[in-house]
């Protein structure tokens, strides 16, 4: 047998040999800990549990819904954004010819030109008080004209 051959064949065993001295001990050990015996049962039955009856709800949920839904507001925000005026082009001897420098422009600098964009955004709130106020998170009203 060449040495290659060999050095598997024994690993091979090795391998098997761990395996099944692990098994063994790991039997071994599992014996004598006193998780695996019983708990202690005595062998007699266990009492029914007794479930007591369900108690009928004085509200139902449609009731509620009715009740609070006019409370529930939608909330509808515009944001004018002003497009700012692009900058002049960075002009360095070695990216005059640079391909990539529109992207980079475009992207990382944030400026385009064009008129001012609207921007909506949609949000709900919960009228509070009778006199009109309204609760609602920050972000759905930030900003907003």
């Amino acid at each position: 047998m060449d040495w290659a051959r060999r050095r598997k064949v024994l690993a091979a065993i090795f391998v098997a040999f761990t395996l099944v001295v692990g098994i063994l001990i790991g039997s071994v050990v599992s014996g004598r800990v006193s998780a695996t015996k019983g708990f202690g049962f005595s062998g007699t039955t266990a009492t029914a549990l007794t479930v007591p009856d369900p108690i009928p709800a004085s509200n139902s949920f449609a009731g509620i819904v009715n009740r609070v839904e006019p409370a529930v507001v939608n909330i509808a925000t515009t944001q004018v954004l002003e497009r700012k005026q692009s900058k002049k082009r960075r002009t360095q001897p070695y990216d005059q010819d640079d391909p990539m420098q529109d992207f980079f422009d475009r992207f990382f600098d944030g400026r385009q030109d064009g008129p001012p964009q609207a921007e909506r955004s949609l949000g709900s709130g919960v009228i509070v008080d009778k006199r009109g106020y309204i609760l609602t998170n920050n972000h759905v009203v930030e900003q907003a004209t």
